[in-house]
């Protein structure tokens, strides 16, 4: 199953990011299933003011308590939907400013250890702890710093035993040239605000591509909520259309692992549950988790974003080329990795 973090990457890096030198990631296909870190919703009927919550200047309340059933998924979608609509507009970064975000996750890495004289190598499924920080230019330049601390490893049985050393953290700093980065998968001015409209550019998969389904539905509105410059009403047009989708069920309050509060709403698909955890306040994605029977839970919280004056350090030498559809290629430095344009 593919991992918030691999989606994440994807989104995020339009080149190929520079391998880990202990841990490094197994790289996952494009999904045929949804991405962990979104999922879709039934529309049920609403009485009176909201059925099971309301809406009052602006903020999402839940009257649902540990021993009461939670608010209809329906029913908190809507409820997101006119929280987002009345938020302040949304400041892109302008030149020589940077989209900030901050973010927490776990990931599932493989750990090899070479083979001794006539034997077989060792192969330990390890979970890491991610913690990225990143910096997205208007022009699509800008800097990763990310860091990667083993947390456990946890298949195959007895694998810890088998490893000389236990897997070590890691560490990086990678500064992107113009065209490199990405902070929303399409270009969302570009997007209808009307639900209508921008519920049949979803479905026919004009925005990103990917398989039919209200799974895949529910999946790219997360992508388009996360960590992006969205309007107001383009975020309340996304929550619209998540309502009417089929298969989210509510979660009511719960809580994230930074330990905020948040409206939790959950889907099962391929044999796990994804829940994706809203701020009732401001409509925000706090974080996305996925856990199945079989493997640890995964999660990614959204710990900050906000626009930025500057990069944390400059780049140790001249980002050049620029990236051109992606494609990008990478120079080690002492100071970090430069990812630039392959000039071709």
């Amino acid at each position: 199953m593919t991992s918030f973090i691999d989606r994440l990457h994807d989104d995020l890096v339009r080149a190929a990011a520079p391998a880990a030198p202990a841990l490094e990631r197994t790289p996952a296909p494009r999904r045929t299933a949804p991405r962990a870190s979104r999922r879709q919703l039934r529309g049920l009927a609403l009485g009176g003011a909201l059925a099971a919550g309301g809406v009052a200047a602006g903020v999402l309340t839940l009257s649902s308590s540990p021993a009461g059933p939670p608010p209809a998924a329906a029913a908190v979608l809507h409820a997101l939907a006119r929280v987002a609509a009345v938020q302040p507009a949304v400041t892109a970064p302008g030149p020589g400013q940077y989209q900030y975000t901050q973010s927490e996750a776990t990931d599932t890495g493989t750990y090899a250890q070479a083979a001794p004289s006539g034997g077989a190598a060792t192969f330990c499924t390890v979970q890491v702890r991610d913690n990225r920080q990143t910096w997205i230019g208007p022009d699509g330049s800008g800097m990763i710093v990310e860091s990667q601390s083993p947390t456990g490893v946890s298949t195959p049985a007895g694998c810890a035993a088998q490893l000389p050393a236990p897997p070590s953290s890691t560490s990086s700093r990678t500064w992107y040239a113009t065209g490199c980065l990405s902070i929303t998968p399409t270009n969302l001015s570009a997007l209808p605000i009307d639900p209508t409209a921008l519920r049949a550019e979803l479905q026919s998969r004009q925005i990103e591509g990917g398989p039919p389904g209200p799974a895949e539905d529910f999946a790219q509105i997360g992508d388009l909520l996360r960590e992006t410059d969205a309007s107001p009403a383009l975020r309340s047009a996304l929550y619209t259309i998540a309502a009417g989708l089929p298969g989210v069920r509510s979660l009511g309050t719960i809580t994230d692992q930074a330990g905020r509060n948040g409206v939790g709403l959950a889907i099962d698909s391929g044999g796990a549950e994804h829940v994706m955890i809203f701020d009732p306040q401001t409509s925000a994605l706090l974080a996305t988790q996925t856990s199945a029977a079989d493997s640890p839970t995964s999660y990614t919280v959204y710990l900050r974003s906000q626009v930025v004056g500057s990069l944390p350090a400059p780049a140790p030498a001249a980002l050049t080329p620029a990236c051109t559809n992606g494609t990008s290629r990478t120079i080690q430095t002492p100071a970090g990795t430069l990812a630039v344009g392959t000039g071709s």
